[in-house]
Parts: structure tokens; C-alpha cells; sequence
């Protein structure tokens, strides 16, 4: 006799797009501030980054975060970090990066470059 396997429930909360989740390029140093908050707050990076990342979107969203003269980087030497975002925080990103004319990804690495100071 053989137990059916149950299907496993996922530990994010209900409506977050855990198939599509965004991902930022972050420098060395940047990857290395992010781990000591995560550690700092008994959380992972990628919630510590969305957490950040999130907390700017509200300024972005008045229309105060404007990144057109920004220098574009090398990202050869850069490490990923995802972020899962539900899907009205992932519209309020498409949304950001058409008004700035940037990919979504950079879009997301620039807010979370603006916010992550409050958290230092």
C-alpha cells in the first residue's frame, strides 16, 4: 500500500508570481551590503532586496526618481539576485521602466540602489 505524494504548498503568499520573478544585477560591494542586511534582519536577499526595493517604488511612483542621465555598466562581473514580486507590484514596475525607457531589470537595480541607504 503507497501513500499518494502530496503536492507541495508554496511558502509565498497567494497572488505573487513565483514563475516570473524579476532579477537584479548588483556590483560586489553592492552583493556584499545586501547579504549583511539580509543576515542584519534574520531574512533572505532576495526578501531583503524585494523588502528595499519596494520601499522606493513609492517614491518612483510620485515621479521623483528620474534615471535617464544614469551611465550604463559593465555587467560582466555582477551578481543576480531575484526578486519575487506580486503582479501589481510587477505592473507598477512595468509601468516605471516605460516611463524611464528602461529594461525592467535596470529599472529594479536603480530603486533598490535609491532606497537601500535607509536601510544601512
Amino acid at each position: 500500500m503507497t501513500q499518494d505524494k502530496h503536492v507541495r504548498r508554496s511558502r509565498l503568499p497567494r497572488g505573487m508570481a513565483s514563475k516570473n520573478p524579476v532579477m537584479m544585477r548588483l556590483s560586489d560591494d553592492e552583493y556584499e551590503e545586501l547579504n549583511v542586511i539580509a543576515i542584519r534582519e534574520s531574512r533572505s536577499m532576495s526578501s531583503m532586496a524585494r523588502i528595499i526595493y519596494l520601499n522606493a517604488v513609492k517614491i518612483a511612483l510620485d515621479g521623483h526618481v528620474r534615471c535617464s542621465n544614469l551611465p550604463r555598466r559593465d555587467r560582466s562581473k555582477n551578481k543576480l539576485v531575484a526578486m519575487r514580486l506580486s503582479n501589481v507590484e510587477l505592473a507598477e514596475l512595468y509601468l516605471i521602466a516605460e516611463r524611464e525607457d528602461r529594461p525592467i531589470s535596470n529599472m529594479a537595480r536603480i530603486l533598490y540602489l535609491s532606497s537601500v541607504e535607509n536601510f544601512r
